[in-house]
């Protein structure tokens, strides 16, 4: 995984998390 993806999927669960606690 390059940094790119990692910063990328980690704002990816990060904003699935918040959706999920709304």
């Amino acid at each position: 995984m390059t940094t790119m993806t990692n910063i990328y999927a980690k704002q990816s669960a990060v904003r699935g998390y918040k959706n999920a606690s709304v």
